[in-house]
């Protein structure tokens, strides 16, 4: 059905409807299953803190926090070769984070850093590519809806799974930090430093943005907070960010437009996927699945699944791919031997890192496209982003053989 256009929320619900009605023989017994389905959904923490996180994006980017970064970092590193790319990488991935959407984020920052990178002399392949690599680490960051997806389909702790992902990602931007240095070693920029035209202003959003993070990460390691409680926390502190910018009290009401249109077919895939996954269950065909890669043992079944996921991130977007797999993948962890927080990052890591290989790097190509650079080719482009492709290869590799690099902050604090 996929395949021949049907949306991926009305596959799945329809498909699992009718296996449901099948293999119960009972219409009020299939349509039980359903309520359950959607009743269980429902009373998910995570489910409500998706709109939340959601919010909060939306509210930080009309702060314009994300470009207030970059220029306040710019101009704190001024004196360093790498100076500039550093921040456009700090607030690159900011800006993704905030967005949800790494296409979409990188298409936009790339507007605005890129000429700044050119103006200062960075080759203008290494220029796109820095920030398509920094879109790529902000989906990675915690919270994001990738994760808060994860943890409804996989029925895990939310909040588990933010904290475990947030050591692999600190360093994923360590390392890609690192190579950015090295790269720009003898790239000489201009010393001026340009500062947002309110550095005052510029001040508050990355004080905000500190707080935010502190907050959220603060109230799950206390305890003190759930998953939408932090999120709704957050939330609330980056609308006031937002209104001390300019936005108008009126504009609260047109960024909850904006969530809902955001947020609406993501909530609907996945009450679909919940859908889905009592099919795969009263059919028994998850379980046969699964013991068929189990069957290759943990590294060739690890393997596959990887294959599978980036095979479908190549024609499908990263919740659609979380959607139809995450039920069926997220019981072999055990069978890989591997800890359920770990595989949920590992999965979260590979969905988002399809989007940097080629041939279909999405990421590569839209930001070529937004930057309108007919010099540059795609090629070159690929050249500077295949190393975070390698950094992300290496800290898959690193969870998978020591799943506590990411479990021993939420194991920590339970």
């Amino acid at each position: 059905m996929i395949g021949s256009g049907v949306q991926v929320a009305g596959a799945l619900g329809a498909v699992s409807v009718v296996v449901l009605y099948v293999v119960t023989g009972d219409g009020h017994e299939a349509w039980r299953l359903v309520a359950n389905a959607v009743a269980g959904g429902m009373r998910d923490d995570a489910m409500l803190a998706i709109p939340l996180l959601a919010l909060m994006g939306v509210f930080i980017v009309r702060s314009g926090a994300a470009a207030d970064l970059f220029w306040a970092m710019t101009r704190l590193l001024r004196n360093v070769p790498a100076g500039a790319p550093l921040a456009a990488i700090v607030g690159g991935a900011v800006n993704a984070f905030a967005a949800g959407n790494s296409t979409i984020a990188v298409a936009n920052f790339a507007r605005i850093v890129h000429p700044e990178l050119r103006r200062r002399g960075h080759d203008r392949a290494f220029a796109l590519g820095t920030l398509v690599n920094a879109s790529a680490l902000g989906m990675l960051l915690p919270p994001g809806v990738l994760m808060a997806a994860w943890a409804v389909l996989g029925q895990q702790p939310a909040g588990a799974i933010f904290l475990a992902a947030l050591t692999p990602a600190l360093a994923t931007a360590l390392c890609l930090g690192l190579c950015v240095v090295v790269v720009t070693r003898r790239t000489q920029e201009p010393h001026q430093g340009k500062m947002s035209a309110r550095p005052a202003q510029a001040m508050a959003n990355i004080v905000g943005l500190t707080l935010i993070f502190g907050v959220f990460f603060g109230g799950l390691a206390a305890r003190a907070l759930t998953p939408a409680q932090a999120a709704g926390a957050g939330a609330a502190i980056a609308m006031l960010m937002a209104l001390r910018k300019g936005m108008p009290v009126a504009g609260i009401v047109h960024a909850v437009r904006v969530t809902v249109r955001f947020v609406w077919p993501v909530l609907l895939q996945l009450f679909m996927a919940l859908l889905y996954a009592q099919a795969l269950a009263v059919t028994g065909a998850g379980a046969a699945i699964q013991g068929l890669l189990a069957g290759f043992g943990p590294a060739l079944g690890l393997a596959a699944v990887i294959v599978i996921w980036l095979a479908l991130a190549t024609v499908l977007n990263s919740i659609s791919v979380l959607v139809l797999t995450v039920a069926l993948f997220g019981p072999l962890a055990a069978r890989f031997g591997l800890d359920p927080l770990a595989f949920a990052v590992i999965g979260v890591i590979v969905v988002e890192a399809a989007q940097l290989l080629p041939p279909f790097g999405l990421l590569v190509y839209a930001a070529k496209a937004a930057a309108d650079d007919d010099i540059v080719s795609v090629a070159d482009i690929f050249r500077f982003v295949l190393p975070l492709a390698a950094i992300l290869c290496a800290v898959i590799t690193a969870l998978a053989i020591v799943p506590k690099v990411a479990t021993w902050l939420p194991y920590l604090v339970r």
